[in-house]
């Protein structure tokens, strides 16, 4: 977080992205030097990062995949586990498979001639069926807040056991070790998603089972959390929409007093996911709807309930003719010229200090200024900025991508959350 933590993402990426943009197979197919790249990335930001005093890095794990083949040749700085789902062969059932890799260090921390671990080109081999699964810590260290019966949250110095409830932010003295020195804790306040939670979601959907979300010291025995996986293909996609949106119920907040101002946005992918494979969606997520993109008083166009309106237009006061005069008119009596309707000019008035012709009428820039209708939203009308009632138009879609759920609360989302599932044909 900060604007350290974006520095350093920000290098990071661009060195990734360069250094594949000059990739080819002939010259690096064979072998990929992506340690020289790490090193590159951990020797600019190292510097960079030591001046601005924040204890910043950036841990990664870059790789590149033949397809064809299943080879994927890779890297990895800090980011020291990789997360597989191992298709059945005649060896071994189809299982989740963690691989643990050589403790290296983040880049940023130190020059790379310092590192116990140096980075290395290394290799792995899928087979077909076989998932590789990368994420953002934004998963693993989602967060729930522990709650009482009551929907209010509270804290545990010892989450294991119960006794140990507290208010948040809560600390205390306890002894490092029996008889020793005092120091200072502060109670736990959150649950995280975790890896272990993450591992029993994979296997239920790859063995398409029923899985059930249990929350640590939840207070609410009456209210569980099904999901059906048995009709999933086990695809890639099946797995990332579930852990993306078991997390979303991870933390969910169904407090009966919650009230139409507060709601839970649900990605219309993640919507359509949860519909077919969360049990109680049905009662849980009631009166969804889209939102629409509320305008800026007198400087957008505006309809009667505060909406945006795009493509409305003022209405034209008509000049009305007089047939005894020579006037050509409509049905409607309005005065036409070459077939065309003949619009009202807009009166100066008295005040006249307001430009104006001889004849009385506005003008703005040396031309006359055209009339339209006045609005009012009081009274139902859309109106223009200038305050002009308008026609036609339409609402703009606020987040076209989701559908809103009032009379639910959930607890924020910890950081960005990113997931990406690649499978071997």
């Amino acid at each position: 977080k900060g604007v350290e933590a974006l520095l350093a993402m920000t290098i990071t990426a661009a060195a990734v992205t360069n250094f594949f943009r000059r990739w080819t197979e002939a010259k690096d197919g064979r072998q990929t030097k992506i340690d020289a790249m790490l090193n590159g990335i951990n020797d600019n930001l190292e510097p960079i990062l030591a001046e601005t005093g924040a204890q910043k890095f950036a841990a990664l794990n870059v790789g590149i995949l033949n397809a064809m083949t299943g080879e994927l040749q890779f890297s990895q700085a800090g980011d020291n586990l990789l997360h597989l789902w191992r298709a059945a062969s005649a060896q071994k059932p189809a299982h989740f498979e963690l691989m643990e890799l050589e403790k290296t260090a983040p880049a940023g921390l130190d020059s790379s001639q310092y590192h116990a671990i140096k980075y290395r080109n290394q290799k792995l081999q899928l087979h077909p069926g076989d998932t590789l699964l990368y994420f953002t810590d934004g998963i693993e260290e989602s967060q729930a807040s522990y709650r009482d019966k009551d929907w209010n949250a509270v804290a545990y110095f010892d989450p294991d056991d119960p006794s140990t409830v507290a208010e948040p932010g809560a600390r205390k003295k306890v002894p490092v070790f029996e008889g020793g020195p005092l120091r200072d804790v502060q109670a736990k306040d959150t649950e995280d998603f975790g890896p272990e939670r993450m591992e029993a979601i994979i296997e239920a959907v790859q063995h398409r089972e029923v899985y059930t979300l249990v929350k640590k010291n939840w207070q609410h025995p009456e209210i569980e959390y099904h999901f059906d996986f048995r009709t999933c293909t086990g695809s890639a996609r099946d797995l990332v929409l579930a852990l993306i949106s078991i997390d979303r119920i991870f933390r969910l907040v169904p407090d009966p007093l919650a009230t139409q101002y507060d709601y839970v946005d649900l990605d219309r992918v993640e919507e359509a996911f949860l519909k077919v494979h969360f049990v109680e969606f049905e009662k849980h997520f009631k009166g969804g709807f889209l939102t629409y993109r509320q305008a800026i008083p007198h400087k957008e166009n505006m309809d009667a309930q505060g909406y945006f309106l795009a493509g409305a237009v003022p209405i034209p006061v008509w000049q009305k003719g007089d047939p005894k005069k020579g006037d050509t008119v409509d049905a409607e009596g309005y005065k036409l010229v070459d077939g065309e309707r003949v619009q009202e000019w807009e009166k100066a008035g008295r005040d006249k200090s307001v430009p104006q012709d001889a004849e009385g009428y506005k003008l703005v820039d040396g031309e006359r200024v055209k009339r339209f209708e006045r609005g009012s939203i009081a009274k139902g009308d859309s109106v223009s900025p200038e305050g002009y009632k308008l026609s036609g138009g339409a609402r703009e879609l606020s987040n076209p991508g989701y559908i809103r759920y009032p009379f639910l609360k959930e607890d924020s989302q910890f950081d960005d959350l990113t997931l990406l599932a690649i499978r071997k044909k």
